[in-house]
């Protein structure tokens, strides 16, 4: 099967930003379970459908809109650490979304690239590595950093920064509704993996 990404990318583009979790690594259903084992151990049920409504919300902000939702009232910074620290875990277990890996190994030195994604540093680190495609990226930002994660456009402003490009010039892989908002109020160009894959 053709890749269907290849004939979306335009000539005009000048820099490809990628989210992490459900668009270069297939991920998400073991996001949604650290979530819910945490919830469940907290006497609290969650449905694995409202994680995925919240795809690429960093995990301190997505406690927080998990408190709204379901009236609880779970700390924000012990609940985030201890689903970063649970997710390191399984992170050794990830494996490729092949279509969008092979986009950053064929423009991995004609274009910059950069990830944008709601997970911490060291867990973004440990999936590009555990796919092979962690020193392809010229800029990696993440929740680790002082920016305003998804459905902010901040996040990706900061990675167009990084990469020394507009953001107009900017094509953004994204598999969530809140990055794809973030994506197209920093005036970005997107291609809603979801639709391809």
């Amino acid at each position: 099967m053709t890749n269907p990404f290849f004939n979306l990318i335009p000539n005009s583009i000048k820099g490809l930003i990628f989210d992490l979790d459900g668009t270069l690594v297939n991920s998400m259903n073991m996001h949604a379970e650290v979530w819910k084992e945490i919830f469940a151990e907290n006497e609290v049920a969650l449905n694995a459908e409202l994680i995925h409504d919240f795809a690429g919300v960093p995990n301190r902000e997505l406690v927080n809109i998990l408190n709204d939702k379901l009236g609880t009232n779970l700390d924000p910074k012990v609940i985030g650490e201890e689903k970063e620290k649970r997710t390191e875990a399984s992170l050794s277990k990830t494996q490729a979304i092949i279509p969008t890996v092979e986009i950053v190994d064929f423009y991995y030195t004609k274009l910059p690239l950069a990830i944008a994604t709601g997970a911490v540093f060291s867990n973004a680190e440990a999936t590009l590595k555990a796919i092979n495609i962690f020193d392809k990226f010229n800029a990696i930002v993440t929740a680790s950093d002082n920016v305003k994660g998804k459905p902010d456009p901040e996040i990706f402003l900061e990675a167009a920064n990084r990469i020394n490009v507009e953001a107009s010039s900017c094509l953004v892989f994204e598999d969530s509704d809140a990055g794809l908002k973030g994506a197209k109020n920093a005036g970005m160009q997107t291609i809603d993996v979801r639709k391809y894959l």
